[in-house]
């Protein structure tokens, strides 16, 4: 092993340490932490949401499948009224 090569792996080493310890700094932040749990709710909502979706297909409770005919035939009556 050259000496060249060792003191390229103990520079990249060197710069791994300091770029985790960089990260793990940045995550522990009261900003951070928010975020993250901001991100968790959301996640769950969209859960929550496809959840009860799935239930409602399930119980036949979805609705009617959308058309452009309908939809114009809709339209046309709401500007008539």
């Amino acid at each position: 092993m050259s000496a060249t090569n060792s003191v390229e792996r103990r520079a990249f080493y060197e710069c791994h340490k300091s770029v985790k310890r960089t990260a793990r700094q940045a995550a522990s932040t009261p900003l951070m932490e928010t975020l993250t749990r901001i991100g968790y709710g959301a996640r769950g909502l969209i859960y929550i949401t496809m959840g009860l979706l799935a239930v409602q297909v399930a119980l036949g409770k979805g609705g009617a499948l959308a058309s452009r005919r309908r939809y114009c035939r809709n339209w046309q009556n709401n500007q008539q009224a």
